[in-house]
C-alpha cells in the first residue's frame, strides 16, 4: 500500500516508536560488505561507501521491526553510493523471489556505509529513506561506520525518520540483537567478527559478497 504524502506524515509518527530486532546472521552479512569497502588496512583514499537491503517482517505482538537477512548490493565511492539501472533490476529479481516462495518477509529497510564519517542521514539519504517509509512507516535505515569498530563500540546505529516542524528529521531507534542476552555479549561477538573480516579482508581470502550474493540469491532466501 502506498500512503499519499498529504497523510504521511502522520502514519510516519504513528509507527515512530517501533523498535528493532536484529538476527546476528544478518548483521554478519552487513558487517562483511561495509568491512570489503573500507578498514584500517587499506589506504583511507581507498575507502568506499556500501549499499545493501534489509529483509525482514514486522512483528505486531512486539512492535518490532525483525530483520532476517541482509542483501548486498552495490558501491560507490568514499563519499558517495547510489542505486544504478542493473542494481534496480536486482532488486526487483529478489522481491519477486520472497512473493515466489510466499515468505512473510520483505525489504524493511535498507543500509549504507559512512567510512569515517560517522553516524547521520545525508539530504539524500532522507530522500532515499522517505522513500522506504512512504511504502513501510516502520522502515529503517542502518548506517555503519568500521572507524568506531576500531573504537571497539557497536559500529552502526539505526534510523527513521520523524516529521518535526515542517520537516523530516531522524532519530536513533533503539535495537536488540538475537541470539544474545545482554548488549555486552552482542558488542563482543560484533566486534570478533569485525576483526575477524578485517584480518581475512588483509589476506585477500574473502569472497566480494556482492558477486557472492548474485550467484546465490536462492540460497540467500531460504
Amino acid at each position: 500500500m502506498v500512503i499519499n504524502i498529504s497523510d504521511l506524515d502522520d502514519f510516519i509518527d504513528k509507527h515512530f516508536a517501533w523498535t528493532v530486532r536484529i538476527e546476528f546472521s544478518a548483521l554478519k552479512k552487513m558487517i562483511q560488505h561495509v568491512v570489503e569497502h573500507a578498514n584500517f588496512r587499506k589506504h583511507v583514499f581507498r575507502w568506499k561507501e556500501c549499499y545493501g537491503l534489509i529483509i525482514g517482517y514486522n512483528d505486531e505482538e512486539t512492535q518490532e521491526v525483525v530483520v532476517t537477512n541482509a542483501i548486498p548490493v552495490t558501491h560507490g565511492s568514499s563519499v558517495h553510493v547510489e542505486f544504478s539501472e542493473r542494481d534496480y533490476v536486482f532488486a526487483a529479481q529478489v522481491n519477486d523471489l520472497l512473493l515466489e516462495k510466499e515468505r512473510e518477509e520483505f525489504f524493511v529497510g535498507w543500509y549504507h556505509s559512512h567510512p569515517g564519517m560517522g553516524f547521520f542521514l545525508s539530504h539524500t539519504d532522507i530522500i532515499n529513506q522517505l522513500g522506504f517509509q512512504q511504502l513501510n512507516p516502520k522502515a529503517i535505515a542502518i548506517v555503519f561506520d568500521h572507524v568506531s569498530f576500531e573504537r571497539e563500540q557497536e559500529g552502526f546505529r539505526i534510523f527513521r525518520l520523524r516529521f518535526m516542524e515542517h520537516h523530516y528529521g531522524y532519530r536513533e531507534i533503539p535495537h536488540v540483537i538475537t541470539p544474545f542476552t545482554s548488549e555486552t555479549e552482542a558488542r563482543e561477538a560484533i566486534l570478533k567478527t569485525y576483526f575477524l573480516l578485517v584480518y581475512k579482508v588483509r589476506k585477500k581470502t574473502i569472497e566480494k559478497s556482492e558477486k557472492m550474493v548474485r550467484k546465490r540469491l536462492n540460497e540467500w532466501l531460504k
